[in-house]
């Protein structure tokens, strides 16, 4: 009796802690916390049995939450609501102060199997998205729908070459958002050097080159960037292109 009186206590110990910590966190903390409490007290019962052995190798408090066996769907639920509202501070709850996420690329919407990445990169919650490309997330993961987080941030790349935002692409390539700056349109297989020559975007192209951008990739019409000067060509363009491969033979000489 004793001993069972005792897990109790402790248990009610670690349901104060967690409101303290609800009245001393942001609004989103706390509106996550009121439902995840609610979660916590359907599961009490059953999770206090396996307490005693438990409890000992806790470190800290916050392992309470999965020990108390939370419902996996619940999570799941409220990780989507945030990966939705860009809200990255209740991902590190979850991740850190909890332990409750067992693997950043679980699926959160079992509609459309999709994971965290896929519900950030699609809602374009930026800051959610460097939080879990920095937790190592697998951007490439496909959902039912054949739709990857790698593919929402394409369109984005995209968007911003065919309107000439140079700015927004070297703001993506500096947060490392655009990892691979030779990544292909799904739809047609161009590059951005085959879009910014298409469209007569100068510095843009100039941008792509330097950056390591390659001109005899193959778009779905079987064009290379050096097919499309030799078809069409481009006197300033082939200049900028000329002028940078210079400049860079001379860099790796002088290396």
């Amino acid at each position: 009796m004793n001993t069972t009186i005792t897990i109790i206590v402790v248990a009610v110990i670690a349901l104060a802690i967690l409101y303290w910590k609800i009245n001393n966190s942001s609004n989103s903390i706390k509106r996550m916390m009121s439902n995840l409490h609610e979660v916590l007290l359907s599961h009490f019962d059953k999770g206090i049995k396996g307490l005693k052995e438990k409890i000992p190798a806790c470190e800290n408090l916050g392992l309470l939450m999965p020990l108390l066996e939370i419902d996996e769907d619940k999570v799941a639920e409220k990780l989507a609501e945030a990966a939705e509202n860009n809200d990255v501070e209740t991902l590190r709850v979850f991740c850190d102060e909890f332990c409750v996420v067992k693997d950043i690329d679980m699926i959160v919407n079992p509609e459309n199997n999709d994971t965290l990445a896929i519900i950030a990169a699609r809602e374009w919650s930026e800051k959610f998205l460097l939080e879990l490309k920095e937790r190592g997330a697998d951007f490439a993961i496909e959902n039912d729908n054949q739709e990857s987080a790698n593919d929402f941030v394409c369109a984005r790349v995209f968007e911003a070459t065919e309107n000439n935002n140079i700015d927004e692409l070297m703001r993506l390539r500096e947060i490392n958002l655009l990892d691979d700056i030779n990544s292909q349109r799904q739809e047609d297989k161009k590059t951005i050097g085959h879009i910014a020559v298409e469209k007569g975007h100068k510095g843009l192209f100039g941008w792509f080159i330097e950056e390591g951008g390659k001109t005899d990739i193959l778009d779905s019409n079987q064009r290379t960037v050096d097919k499309i000067f030799e078809d069409d060509p481009e006197a300033s363009m082939l200049v900028i292109k000329q002028r940078v491969e210079k400049k860079r033979a001379k860099e790796q000489e002088a290396n």
